[in-house]
């Protein structure tokens, strides 16, 4: 890589800054200097290791060769340094250049048969939607770099794509053991092609994902191995960059071993790191698994603090806007191809005789007409179908609405009577019993009881205490106290807590997004949501653990369910629907929001709710 950054720089020397060099001059230089091809691979791989001033000097000079290598004899130079800068932003977590600038480099190469170029381009892409979760059209790109690779005996990008198909592979939804065995094989062939090559940044690179896909397996030993295979280099090279993703690693290993104060030991030093180098997407990195790590340790504080962290990092990095204008840049590429053979087709075709095109002007003219009256009519039976739809609609909302108000009414009737029967039960009856319980213990100060007495005396007091904590259980159920006095937030937070002591299942609450207070009506139909779904995961599902997500945005709300328990036929559930699931029902309908359950026997279920709220 220095080398091929002393090459690039002594462009710079040679060619003044200040003018537009010759391009003969710029030629002569490529042809008597062999550093540029020699070093090329090794530079690609090294991208990922510089800090942020080699990069921003590399990008400087990228940008350069691009705007003064635009003749067919530079096109090579031209694809490899769109290739770099392309590498370069998908480093620093800017996909939209990335894209914009990978796409270039397999234009360029698709049309010289670049291969190599090709296949680093295609792999790269794949990178960049892997890096966004989009794993199956990341897998799609590594499949055809590894083909091309193959096809061309390019060794590098045979481990390279091999390495990566097998990683993402472990990001699988349906992954199992045999997947994740299957991928360490992948990754296996890679490493001991680039240890053949004694390449070594991508020996450290292809030991972190098999540390990773060990660690799945539980494999903690071979884990731990190839973790000190990368140390051990990375400590070699004194490159200090590289420690940023290595420590990621060390202290995830730890936290899966469940030895947390080692883990939180390695997540702080490379959070300082990812700091001191300012790389946002290490960052967010280090807060997700910090806030994990201190949640498995119980101290739920700094949990939500690193948690917190994330998400206003996580937002500023993988924007909707930045993705999207990816995507938007590889569609172009895609339309900029057929575009191409359509012009390609068209040159064909003014080839055919005057006599053609005369008929065809004829029959088009014909069928103009044809269809302009066709249109009339079609236009005319589309204008007195949308008025019936129109009125169809109307009737159809005024028909909703007058059910939603009857919904309404329906459900503030059940909570304002749930509130009073709370009420009479903690001011009526619960009062009378425990002044019941005192007339008693004063009764037994007063009395001279024998002692098979008093334990019988005692045993009643007992069953009188028990009494009153069920009925404060059922006046708590038909009104949280918490729910009036605090807020949603903290009424879900001891609903879970009670669940759990109560029943021995783990019940994690998260809650994500905004913390703003809805009305009263809102919060208390969400809190009944929740409720009722727990109740059922508890009761029913045989589960030893349920999770609870409340997320709040902009008029939105979203609720997620998810429990590991026995799962059920969903094909069922219109037949054995209750009660409860009526009025969870009648609740999301009231907001006009919808309800996703997913569920199969044995799977465990996830039910995902979003309230316009």
């Amino acid at each position: 890589m220095k080398a091929l950054l002393s090459f690039l720089l002594m462009l710079f020397n040679v060619l003044p800054i200040q003018s537009q060099p010759a391009t003969d001059s710029l030629e002569e230089i490529l042809k008597n200097t062999g550093v540029y091809r020699a070093n090329l691979q090794k530079y690609l791989d090294q991208v990922q290791t510089m800090g942020p001033d080699e990069i921003e000097k590399i990008r400087v000079i990228g940008e350069w060769v691009i705007n003064n290598t635009y003749t067919d004899s530079l096109q090579e130079m031209q694809a490899t340094a769109n290739l770099v800068l392309g590498k370069i932003y998908t480093v620093i977590s800017s996909y939209g250049e990335a894209t914009r600038y990978l796409t270039s480099a397999l234009s360029i190469s698709e049309k010289n048969n670049f291969y190599r170029i090709q296949a680093e381009a295609l792999n790269a892409l794949g990178s960049v939607y892997n890096s966004n979760e989009q794993y199956e059209k990341a897998l799609d790109f590594y499949k055809k770099s590894l083909a091309i690779s193959k096809q061309h005996n390019f060794l590098h990008g045979i481990a390279r794509a091999g390495f990566n198909l097998g990683n993402t592979q472990l990001n699988s939804q349906h992954r199992d053991a045999g997947l994740v065995r299957s991928s360490i094989n992948l990754m296996l062939r890679g490493l001991g092609i680039v240890q053949q090559l004694k390449d070594t940044q991508s020996i450290i690179t292809q030991s972190w994902g098999l540390s990773n896909a060990y660690a799945i397996l539980k494999n903690y030993d071979s884990a731990e191995a190839m973790l000190g295979i990368a140390g051990k280099l990375i400590t070699a090279s004194g490159k200090e960059f590289t420690f940023i993703r290595h420590y990621n690693k060390v202290a995830k290993l730890y936290s899966d071993k469940k030895e947390y104060s080692e883990a939180i030991k390695y997540y702080e030093k490379g959070l300082a790191l990812a700091k001191k180098y300012t790389v946002p997407r290490w960052m967010c990195q280090y807060y997700t698994g910090m806030a994990e790590t201190y949640e498995n340790m119980g101290n739920y504080k700094k949990a939500n603090l690193y948690n917190q962290l994330n998400i206003k990092m996580h937002d500023a990095l993988v924007s909707k806007e930045n993705f999207a204008a990816a995507a938007d840049i590889q569609n172009r590429y895609e339309r900029a191809k057929k575009d191409n053979e359509i012009l390609k087709l068209a040159a064909v075709s003014k080839q055919k005789s005057t006599i053609n095109i005369i008929l065809a002007l004829a029959s088009f003219g014909l069928l103009l007409i044809s269809f302009l009256s066709y249109t009339n009519f079609k236009n005319r039976s589309k204008i007195l179908k949308q008025q019936e739809e129109i009125q169809v609609q109307k009737i159809t909302r005024l028909e909703k609405d007058k059910q939603l108000v009857s919904i309404d009414a329906m459900l503030k009737g059940q909570e304002e009577e749930r509130s009073r029967i709370a009420k009479d039960l903690h001011d009526g009856l619960g009062g009378l019993l425990s002044g019941t319980k005192l007339s008693f213990m004063h009764v037994k100060e007063t009395l001279d009881l024998p002692p098979e007495k008093a334990t019988q005396f005692d045993r009643s007091l007992s069953m009188l205490d028990n009494t009153i904590g069920d009925l404060r259980k059922v006046a708590q159920n038909l009104m949280p106290e918490a729910l009036v006095k605090f807020g949603l937030h903290e009424a879900l937070r001891d609903f879970c807590d009670s669940i759990q002591s109560s029943s021995g299942i783990k019940l994690l609450y998260h809650h994500y997004g905004e913390k703003r207070k809805l009305d009263n009506t809102a919060e208390v139909f969400i809190y009944r949501i929740i409720q009722e779904l727990v109740n059922n995961a508890v009761k029913h599902a045989d589960a030893s653990q349920v999770i609870v997500q409340l997320t709040m945005n902009k008029n939105k709300t979203a609720i997620t369910i998810e429990d590991n328990g026995n799962g059920f036929d969903k094909n069922m559930l219109n037949y054995t629907k209750g009660a409860g699931m009526a009025n969870i029902e009648y609740r999301v309908q009231y907001f006009n929001g919808t309800t996703d359950i997913v569920s199969s026997p044995g799977n465990g279920t996830s039910v995902n709710i979003e309230l316009n709220t």
